[in-house]
């Protein structure tokens, strides 16, 4: 299981995306600031860090840059994720380690698809969120006819079948 250190100095921000990736295999540690992330480094090794630009004490491209340096906490894949157009100097990038900048908000959903250019085995884990469509229908029919009769529509005469809505992945912010 690839281990990610998720890096944020906004808690409800390091929840989602701790709760988003253990779904899909992962297992995710937080720090809450990059001294916070350092100290974790030290003591664990981790496969992936995914970390804000700015944050209090230390910021992003600092702990990459202190990570990177240190072959016993190099990790494979550094994600840098900002909503800001700030420019990085970008000193510590090196060949032995993949980095991905991404601009904020950004996607769960794309936060996996660059997880899974380097981790193509992870799956989601069984149980959480992983539910099957024939497991679960009258509760997904309960759900939808509660969304029709909420938004004052009969689900008799709708016309349509009750399902599930359309499959979406909010954007996350970073920041």
């Amino acid at each position: 299981m690839p281990r990610v250190l998720v890096v944020d100095d906004e808690p409800h921000i390091t929840r989602v995306l701790k709760m988003g990736l253990s779904k899909h295999g992962y297992e995710v540690v937080v720090a809450y600031d990059g001294e916070q992330a350092q100290a974790r480094l030290e003591e664990q090794h981790f496969d992936v860090v995914i970390t804000d630009l700015n944050m209090p004490r230390v910021d992003g491209e600092d702990l990459c840059r202190s990570c990177v340096s240190n072959k016993r906490t190099r990790p494979r894949l550094v994600m840098m994720v900002t909503g800001r157009s700030e420019s990085m100097q970008g000193d510590w990038l090196s060949d032995s380690v993949a980095f991905r900048l991404l601009e904020k908000p950004v996607s769960l959903r794309v936060l996996l698809k660059h997880l899974g250019e380097f981790f193509p085995q992870t799956e989601p884990t069984a149980g959480i969120g992983t539910e099957s469509r024939a497991v679960r229908p009258a509760t997904r029919h309960a759900a939808a006819k509660l969304r029709m009769q909420s938004a004052g529509i009969d689900p008799k005469l709708a016309g349509r079948p009750l399902g599930d809505p359309p499959a979406g992945d909010p954007p996350v912010g970073l920041d």
